[in-house]
């Protein structure tokens, strides 16, 4: 929820009359040119997570629509404003269409489900709209028709034909292409992965110390060459971010090994994209702070704690940088205050001195405004040998909490 917003319910939206809704569109040349269509029940099946906040006459209304025909795919953000002593609706505008966002059909539907709830009669409870959409919560494969059905066919026989997969196999080997259908077709092992080395002791994993052991002896003989993806080499292990939560936060235990073992990010595709543009552009001015040269870097591990690891926004030959983006003072607070870090960011920025093996680190935070100010205050941080401590303990936390649940995974 946006601040300044409250959620909405059915006692403290505006009154949106038909005659308000008539004189916005008579009024509006971009959807009196535009061919937007609306669906007959979209409006109320396709609306959610409506927000509302009023200030000086003006009550700004916001919610997510979920799109009709691809109810998979990300949400619409609509935003509606009504001057409630003119009884005007002043703007009605979709923030995610590019090209028309003041003739979209996600914010024409969004307009027109105001009204609907303005026609309603008064009721004695409360209906709250800050859920999700009825929509987007279908199971859309039972839209979804077969080929059979299509055809009327009762049985469909094809030949089989492997000439576009030879092919394709056959210009991957010759360009050295890394895909997962050719590890598949290769029987290729991920090295560093812990899922791949639980699959091949499918059934018998039994032993967190032997599990280690293993993960230890490939650390060992890894190249540059065998590293893992991304995403691969994270799931199962604790990260530098995860480390104080796993030490000192015993009721979070649950929600945490949901994230160790994968659970989807609380940023969109989207969200994650603009956050690293952010942290490129705040990279480039530490390092003209600091006149240092910043590499970027991934995943970092070290056999001592084969299921933790660190990785650091970047480094130098000295040190290790770590950024983070409040979005307001109160969030920086809770990073650092009285120049000193909270015990949250001390772990994460200590383990990423440790797995890194260096022994200096710039803590970069970059202020809320940083858009149009570029302003980053930078805290240096000594390195601290008592992080060994934190590492042993969240090592001890992923053979308790952990192991157990991939026991349940991988002997099924």
């Amino acid at each position: 929820m946006e601040e300044g917003f409250v959620e909405a319910y059915s006692y403290n939206l505006p009154k949106v009359s038909v005659d308000m809704v008539v004189r916005f569109f008579a009024a509006s040349t971009e959807i009196k040119a535009s061919k937007c269509s609306v669906g007959e029940s979209f409006g109320d099946s396709a609306i959610k997570f409506v927000q509302i906040k009023r200030d000086a006459g003006l009550c700004t209304v916001k919610s997510r629509v979920t799109p009709e025909h691809a109810i998979n795919l990300e949400s619409y953000r609509a935003t509606v404003v009504i001057d409630e002593d003119e009884d005007v609706v002043r703007s009605c505008q979709c923030d995610d269409c590019a090209l028309c966002p003041d003739a979209c059909r996600h914010a024409v539907a969004f307009l027109l489900w105001l009204h609907r709830r303005s026609e309603e009669p008064p009721t004695t409870s409360a209906i709250c709209y800050w859920d999700s959409a009825t929509l987007s919560n279908q199971d859309d494969t039972t839209s979804v028709m077969t080929v059979k059905e299509m055809l009327g066919i009762k049985e469909v026989k094809m030949k089989p034909d492997t000439r576009v997969l030879d092919e394709f196999i056959k210009v991957a080997k010759e360009k050295n292409i890394d895909c997962l259908l050719m590890r598949h077709i290769e029987g290729v092992k991920q090295k560093l992965s812990l899922h791949q080395l639980c699959v091949t002791v499918e059934g018998q994993l039994h032993c967190p110390q032997a599990l280690l052991q293993a993960l230890v002896a490939e650390m060992t003989s890894v190249t540059e060459a065998d590293v893992t993806p991304w995403c691969e080499v994270w799931y199962g292990r604790i990260k530098d971010s995860m480390l104080h939560e796993a030490v000192h936060c015993p009721e979070k235990k649950d929600d945490l090994v949901e994230r160790i073992l994968g659970e989807e990010s609380k940023y969109t595709h989207k969200e994650m994209a603009k956050r690293k543009r952010i942290k490129k552009a705040v990279l480039k001015e530490v390092s003209k702070k600091a006149k240092m040269e910043i590499t970027e870097i991934g995943a970092l591990l070290n056999p001592a704690y084969p299921v933790l690891g660190a990785a650091p926004d970047g480094v130098t030959n000295e040190h290790t940088i770590e950024i983070k983006l409040p979005s307001d003072d109160q969030t920086l607070l809770s990073y650092v205050k009285d120049n000193k870090l909270s015990m949250e960011i001390w772990s994460q920025v200590q383990a990423q001195m440790y797995f890194s093996k260096k022994t200096k680190a710039l803590f970069c935070v970059a202020l809320p405004n940083f858009a149009t100010t570029k302003a980053v205050e930078i805290f240096p941080v000594p390195y601290d040998e008592s992080i060994e401590i934190v590492l042993d303990r969240a090592q001890q936390f992923w053979i308790d909490a952990v192991f157990p649940v991939l026991m349940t995974i991988y002997n099924q």
